[in-house]
């Protein structure tokens, strides 16, 4: 197997592996009602989940971008060092960029996201 090919596929399984580790903490926090009393929603997870099934409500979109980036930082910053650098190099060459030793936390955060947010649609 090439190098290239080993890096894409422990990178799609690593952030899987986070958006699910992003999951259970949402999991862990009482839901915020925004959707109402009675929504039945009894964590953050499960509104997450109702905003996937119904669509972006564009009065919250800002607010759920700043949630979720909150519980993106902490999985990422929990992340051994090797395995950030290698998933930046990943998301570096998908963008065309020349990979470098540099990690990109914020490319980093939003792959974590939109993990979380596939999930959270299924």
């Amino acid at each position: 197997m090439e190098a290239d090919r080993a890096i894409t596929r422990f990178a799609l399984a690593e952030f899987a592996a986070a958006g699910r580790r992003m999951r259970h903490r949402m999991q862990r926090y009482p839901a915020t009602r925004i959707y109402g009393d009675d929504s039945g929603h009894r964590t953050l997870w499960d509104e997450l989940c109702h905003e996937a099934a119904n669509g972006p409500a564009p009065a919250l979109e800002s607010a759920w971008e700043h949630t979720l980036s909150s519980f993106a930082i902490a999985v990422v910053e929990q992340m051994p060092s090797h395995t950030r650098a290698i998933l930046s190099w990943h998301l570096a060459s998908l963008e065309d960029d020349e990979p470098s030793d540099g990690i990109y936390a914020e490319a980093l955060i939003e792959a974590v996201t939109a993990a979380t947010r596939e999930i959270a649609a299924w």
